[in-house]
């Protein structure tokens, strides 16, 4: 009954241990269970980022499609050359409406007679009529004064000979006027000039929309990056935290294993470890006849004695020093715990070690 109660204090020693230990990888697996998702999340953040600058890139090369300028002003005079190569555009301007729908703007303008626009609200020029009806007008002199006498246009600057302009056309609202118009009567535009005019004018509309969409850009890429940054942060400090605990379950472990295969008194290892160790010693021994190994068995006589006369604390003292200076005779031997009172050493190897008789003795 003794015997089956010292079993059973120690099966239940091991149920408990392996009890903390089934709790202990369960709370592990659900924390990385936990930081995987996160992990997950994060990396999808951080591909939508990278979506973001491939599509910056993409819209740079839009944009260099259509410009190798910069700022809007080169660009406005690139367009200008570009025009000047197809058709008579020496009287060129560009108008903008401001964002409010008051006034017109021209950022650009070159012209013989008028050399500045400045500035103006709304009123009922050409280039209001343009704005007015969103839809290209080419006029001569004769159909400018049509116009202006049915109230629906007046002059503003040097009469011209012929007036074409377009509008500048965004998200199918009329922003602003491309014109070019001629003060001679060797210089006539056609039709086919409007045409032409018109496809310059998507080109320009394309440039507005590029700048806006670079800046807006810009302040959506900064408030990404800032949340990227802030998720990347959050993911390292979980790496970090991951690692910890992974860490500290890797020593749990090993104190874990350590405790089930040694003796908690002595340090020794224990009946398990010495059978383990016993039994590689067989294996070893049975595929060669030549490899010996010992056992020795030491059992303190009167122990129990010991333990009622002067208490346990004297007798664990003592298994102490016994257990010690039996591992110092035994030198390489594995010296192991089996009971209460009870030891025994594995001599692994009998010609690394001193033999078994001369231990005993």
């Amino acid at each position: 009954r003794a015997l089956l109660g010292y079993v059973a204090q120690h099966i239940l020693t091991a149920l408990e241990r392996k009890q903390h230990q089934a709790e202990l990888e369960a709370r592990v697996a659900e924390r990385t269970a936990e930081l995987g998702q996160a992990n997950l999340v994060l990396r999808g953040e951080v591909q939508e980022r990278q979506r973001g600058e491939r599509l910056q890139a993409a819209l740079f090369r839009i944009a260099e499609l259509s410009s190798t300028t910069d700022t809007l002003e080169s660009f406005y005079a690139s367009v200008h050359a570009i025009v000047g190569g197809l058709l008579d555009a020496r009287n060129f301007f560009i108008a903008l409406l401001s964002e409010d729908g008051s006034e017109l703007d021209f950022p650009y303008s070159v012209d013989e007679r008028d050399p500045s626009r400045p500035r103006r609200r709304l009123a009922k020029g050409l280039t209001e009529y343009v704005l007015r009806t969103a839809r290209p007008l080419l006029a001569n002199r004769a159909e400018v004064e049509r116009l202006a006498e049915a109230g629906e246009v007046q002059s503003f600057g040097a009469p011209s000979v012929f007036w074409l302009g377009v509008p500048l056309m965004v998200e199918e609202q009329a922003v602003g006027v491309i014109a070019v118009q001629s003060y001679s009567p060797d210089h006539l535009f056609s039709s086919r000039d409007q045409e032409l005019l018109t496809f310059v004018s998507y080109h320009i509309a394309t440039g507005l929309v590029r700048k806006r969409a670079q800046e807006s850009l810009r302040q959506a890429y900064a408030e990404l990056e800032r949340r990227v940054e802030e998720r990347t942060g959050e993911l390292a400090e979980t790496n970090r935290e991951l690692r910890d605990q992974i860490g500290e379950r890797e020593r749990v472990e090993m104190r874990l294993k350590h405790q089930a295969l040694h003796d908690a008194l002595t340090g020794l290892p224990n009946r398990a470890c010495l059978l383990d160790r016993l039994g590689q010693a067989l294996i070893r021994h049975r595929r060669d006849d030549s490899h010996r190994f010992g056992v020795l068995f030491l059992d303190l006589d009167r122990f129990k004695v010991v333990n009622d006369s002067v208490g346990h604390l004297v007798g664990d003292e003592l298994l102490k020093q016994v257990a010690q200076r039996f591992a110092s005779v035994c030198g390489n031997a594995i010296v192991a715990r089996l009971g209460a009172d009870e030891l025994a050493a594995l001599i692994a190897s009998l010609d690394d070690s001193p033999a078994a008789a001369d231990i005993r003795e």
